[in-house]
């Protein structure tokens, strides 16, 4: 009985050896969907590069190098752009000045298309029915009809007195939250609502008191968190920002001239004569208006625009360099990465082998439906 048992299992045995082994199929690769994302190419002079090649780029894609699959140059697409100034009763003409002027270099007739908004104001926006339009002289007549007092509320309202009715600490400082819908809602509406295939672009005047993440925690929280949100929208809806900064020098930060002296407190207490408190208080305000200015500038890079900080009159090197970027445009295509851990955003950099070559593109792009 033993031996049969035993018989049994090894002719079990030698039968299933027998057998040829299964393949083992190698999993199926990871499909990695296609990205196409725009980008400028400029040499150090700032002038358009025409004849780049995708060999003479890498994109780096949540860190991990790819190769660029596609390249092609835009600059005779369609442009649909969205030019905003800001309410500024000083320097208001010269932004309505460098809006003309840009409109009438870049928009072709019938080919590209524009609109235009004025940011905060002490008054209500006139018009409740925003248009394209594609007629460069006809958006120009638009730009000079604008009221400098009356614009689309500003998310960015940023209010700092020198009376707080202490001595101890002079300045007081705070964003000034209203709800509501603001000019970047109208932005964001109104480039979806043209959904033709076309580049597309914002150029926005910012003033760097009006950015500044202000002195108090619950405001450079709000004013973080809203920025976050807005350069996620222009990630989402591939449109890069382009800011020129509006400089008052009025309201710069600047030396005192009481500064050494001796002088009656303005508030009892707190060491108001101080010359020390001076030094400190204009401390402060350089590092509230630099913040500002930072906040403008991440603006543009994070979006693959650029910052401004033109002093001629009118903004004549902005619109030029602005122009030239649009001519400089190029899309690229390669394939997606995984995500992070933490967020469906992935970063983005593009590498060169190219010397003197400037890449201006977002610092980070979401897929579609994340």
């Amino acid at each position: 009985m033993r031996f049969r048992v035993c018989s049994i299992i090894a002719c079990l045995s030698a039968a299933l050896f027998a057998q040829a082994p299964a393949p083992i199929e190698s999993p199926a690769p990871i499909a990695r969907p296609n990205v196409t994302l725009l980008m400028s190419a400029t040499d150090s002079s700032g002038n358009p590069i025409t004849d780049l090649s995708k060999e003479q780029i890498t994109v780096l894609d949540n860190g991990q190098s790819t190769p660029v699959s596609a390249l092609r140059r835009v600059s005779a697409a369609p442009l649909h752009l969205a030019i905003v100034l800001y309410a500024s009763k000083g320097y208001f003409s010269q932004e309505q000045a460098a809006a003309s002027a840009l409109v009438q270099k870049v928009i072709r007739p019938n080919v590209d298309a524009a609109f235009v908004l004025t940011a905060g104001g002490s008054k209500a926006w006139p018009t409740p029915q925003i248009n394209w339009q594609t007629d460069p002289n006809e958006l120009a007549k638009t730009i000079q009809s604008l009221d400098r007092d009356a614009g689309i509320r500003d998310p960015f309202n940023f209010e700092i007195s020198d009376d707080n009715g202490t001595g101890f600490r002079l300045w007081k400082t705070a964003v000034q939250r209203d709800t509501g819908p603001d000019i970047f809602d109208a932005l964001w509406a109104m480039m979806k609502s043209d959904p033709r295939p076309a580049r597309r672009a914002l150029v926005i005047f910012r003033e760097p008191w009006a950015n500044s993440p202000g002195g108090d925690k619950p405001s450079v929280d709000y004013v973080a968190g809203k920025m976050a949100a807005i350069i996620r929208s222009a990630q989402e809806l591939k449109v890069p920002i382009f800011c020129i900064g509006v400089e008052d020098v009025a309201l710069m930060p600047g030396q005192d001239k009481n500064f050494g002296k001796t002088y009656a407190p303005t508030h009892s207490g707190g060491g108001a004569s101080l010359r020390s408190y001076d030094i400190d208080t204009q401390k402060y305000r350089y590092s509230l208006y630099q913040g500002g200015k930072s906040n403008i500038d991440a603006l543009a890079a994070s979006t693959g625009g650029r910052a401004f900080w033109d002093v001629k009159k009118n903004y004549s090197d902005a619109v030029n360099n602005i122009a030239r970027a649009f001519e400089a445009q190029y899309i690229f295509t390669f394939g997606a990465m995984p995500e992070g851990p933490t967020t469906p955003a992935h970063s983005l950099k593009l590498v060169s082998s190219r010397s003197g070559l400037q890449v201006d593109v977002p610092a980070a792009y979401v897929l579609a439906g994340k």
